[in-house]
């Protein structure tokens, strides 16, 4: 009865991003597997923020309220008929994507199902919150002012405890393990999704190399079934990646609110999520065509409008230790500038690290070196921005922040680096279609 009731969470889940992306009028894109893991996506990013909206509300996220929301959604959406909803199209390839990634996929799901939970943040962090919010509507839970919780981060965002209470609520009661159900779906959503924004880069064929080389990662594994934010917040970072790259190659269409969408659920899911949602935006700005500009501001109106709770409500909560905006300072920065070195060196050193990341990290040099006439596109210069920005932030996290640096590099950094892995897969596809572009008799797909 378990497996059957995450099973049907997962179906909701589905039908949740299917209503919103008929309600946006989301063109279809790829097989059915590619429409249904990008609507797995959204669903999974959309019912949290839900679900929070009801609990400051005074509401439980149990089994009538999960459905609630789901059912208020999809009555505008599921039923909607949208002439723009294109035909399937290539869907024995996409079951060859899925076959390439089975034995991935399942081993994300022995360690999210079949071992309890591991990992100290996903044990102190994540899996507490989900119980706080699953058992107290947040504007009445004390653990969020509470100073002996310090530990467990109240202020960190809730997107994956309200994704995991939402399955509580369905199952009728907490179950830590089957918890961490959805980290195999978000991690089969993550590959196809990753693939479809390849996809927009180069064929098929290379596109599946690339997204398979990435999904078989160690690190992106290791992380994928672990129970902490970073890998979901990495499928957010793939999904507003794509449909910027989708609007990139079609300017006057709507994709923009898309990747809005998908960064709002970033930034509710880590704290990252607002360095990179604030990276994405820049970008956009800086590399779209003249007179189109105007769409980043758009994009980030949208992302304000759909956080704006969440960050009213953290105002409310005591400060934490961390609070690396305070420290943004020149003062800051220029007394830490011994930190420089180390820090470029631990950059360097873990994008060398073969047993975690293989030679992935030269992709996108390789790319670059053999396809250089791809930086005269749009979408080459938006993710190069994108990219920089997004490092360059961790990288002045690190040189402020007020914690041991050897330490925090050696916890947080391959988990960082995971939130950079869809920019550099596209970056890497992006130089290689050029390079592949000027080969003779090349054959297109």
């Amino acid at each position: 009865m378990t497996l059957l009731l995450s099973a049907l969470y997962a179906l909701v889940l589905v039908c949740l991003g299917e209503a919103i992306l008929r309600l946006v009028r989301a063109p279809g894109a790829g097989g059915r597997l590619s429409r249904g893991a990008m609507s797995l996506a959204v669903g999974a990013g959309a019912l949290p923020i839900l679900l929070f909206w009801v609990s400051l509300l005074g509401l439980r996220p149990t089994r009538p309220v999960t459905l609630g929301c789901v059912a208020v959604v999809g009555l505008f959406g599921l039923f909607r008929e949208d002439r723009r909803l294109v035909r399937p199209t290539h869907e024995r390839f996409d079951a060859f994507v899925l076959l390439c990634a089975l034995p991935a996929l399942g081993f994300v799901a022995f360690v999210s199902i079949g071992v309890p939970l591991y990992e100290w943040d996903a044990l102190a962090i994540w899996g507490l919150k989900a119980k706080v919010v699953y058992f107290e509507p947040v504007r009445q839970a004390a653990y969020f002012h509470d100073a002996s919780k310090i530990y467990s981060h109240p202020d960190y965002p809730l997107g994956l405890p309200f994704l995991t209470a939402g399955l509580y609520g369905l199952l009728g009661g907490v179950d830590e393990i089957w918890g961490k159900a959805m980290l195999p779906c978000l991690f089969f959503a993550f590959v196809f999704v990753l693939y479809q924004g390849l996809r927009e880069c180069v064929d098929r064929r290379v596109a599946l190399v690339l997204a398979c080389a990435t999904a078989y990662l160690p690190t992106v594994i290791r992380w994928a079934g672990a129970g902490t934010a970073d890998a979901v917040l990495t499928l957010y970072i793939a999904g507003s990646l794509y449909y910027w790259m989708r609007w990139f190659r079609r300017p006057e269409s709507s994709e923009w609110l898309l990747a809005a969408f998908f960064s709002a659920f970033g930034l509710f899911t880590k704290t990252e999520g607002l360095a990179t949602a604030l990276a994405i935006g820049l970008a956009a700005a800086l590399a779209a065509p003249r007179g189109r500009r105007r769409v980043a501001i758009y994009y980030g109106g949208v992302v304000a409008l759909i956080s704006t709770p969440w960050v009213l409500f953290q105002q409310t909560l005591p400060p934490s230790f961390e609070q690396y905006a305070s420290h943004l300072t020149a003062q800051d920065i220029l007394a830490h500038l011994d930190r420089v070195g180390p820090i470029v060196s631990a950059f360097a050193m873990e994008s060398i690290r073969f047993s975690q990341w293989g030679g992935f990290w030269m992709l996108p040099v390789i790319g670059l070196v053999i396809g250089f006439g791809a930086l005269r596109t749009s979408a080459a210069r938006f993710l190069w921005i994108a990219w920089a920005l997004h490092l360059s932030a961790y990288f002045t996290a690190y040189l402020v922040t007020p914690h041991p640096l050897e330490g925090l590099l050696n916890a947080t950094l391959s988990r960082l680096c995971l939130h950079l892995v869809p920019a550099g897969a596209l970056l890497a596809a992006v130089h290689f279609n050029d390079f592949l572009a000027r080969l003779p008799n090349r054959n297109e797909s």
